[in-house]
């Protein structure tokens, strides 16, 4: 019993006029197109079996979607911490109004600090610099919030892959280091990482999409801005050569002395 795909032998009939080698031509033909579409349906069914059963790779702690290579997606502290995150309500989410608010008050009390010759602070000032560990406090929260619920830098979506978050990261780091710089006997000066501190209004446009938006576009309008500054340059130059080239001497004036009855008198001509 034949099975299918197998080659058999063509059949050949004398009919006694010539038949028997146009017979032999059709069987061929035949053969040729069954193996053919014998062939097309193997490579259907080769990319039918990839795309169904793919290959296993093996797994490593950089291909897998741990954050922090400890928490996987279905851990229950990185589900509650994107919860977090993306806060379930529609229209409110106080852990980001939350944000904003202290982004806010931050802003207020950097704004407040006065600054006195030889490091000397007033009793205000002393006051403002007791709630730096607060804030401090607060955006690394977030940051922590968002690193376990993201990942660190590894996978796709993680942390660090957004630009807004890699500035919130440094604000946060700098002031951790002024901060254990000012109340730890630290050889390096760690102070002057409190310039980095002008920062954080910034973190008000990581907060609302819409500042986002208009800080891109400010931004890629700067290029063309400065195109068309350097063009005025240029026309301001080339309308300084010319005018120096039809003036040049016109408008110089010579004092030279000249004598006279009653003496040397200096003159301007």
């Amino acid at each position: 019993m034949a099975r299918f795909g197998d080659e058999s032998a063509p059949s050949t009939v004398d009919t006694g006029d010539g038949d028997l080698e146009r017979s032999g031509d059709g069987q061929d033909a035949a053969s040729a197109g069954m193996s053919g579409s014998l062939k097309q349906a193997k490579a259907q069914r080769a990319r039918t079996m990839a795309l169904y059963n793919p290959v296993p790779h093996r797994q490593n702690c950089l291909t897998v979607n741990r954050s922090l290579f400890i928490f996987a997606e279905d851990n229950i502290i990185r589900k509650y911490a994107r919860r977090i995150i993306e806060w379930p309500y529609p229209s409110t989410k106080p852990t980001k109004y939350m944000i904003l608010a202290t982004i806010t008050a931050n802003c207020v009390v950097l704004a407040l600090e006065q600054h006195l010759p030889g490091e000397d602070k007033t009793p205000m000032a002393k006051r403002l610099e007791k709630t730096e560990p607060y804030f401090i406090g607060i955006f690394c929260f977030e940051a922590g919030i968002k690193l376990v619920a993201l990942g660190f830098v590894f996978h796709k979506g993680s942390y660090l892959r957004n630009g807004w978050n890699v500035m919130d990261f440094i604000v946060v780091l700098s002031g951790i280091l002024a901060t254990a710089g000012a109340h730890m006997n630290i050889p390096v000066d760690l102070r002057t990482l409190r310039a980095v501190r002008v920062l954080r209004p910034l973190k008000l446009v990581s907060g609302i999409p819409s500042l986002q938006i208009v800080l891109k576009s400010i931004m890629k309008a700067m290029i063309p801005l400065l195109q068309i500054g350097l063009l005025l340059f240029f026309a301001i130059l080339m309308f300084a050569i010319i005018g120096l080239e039809f003036y040049s001497g016109k408008l110089h004036h010579t004092c030279l002395p000249s004598e006279s009855i009653l003496g040397t008198v200096h003159g301007c001509c």
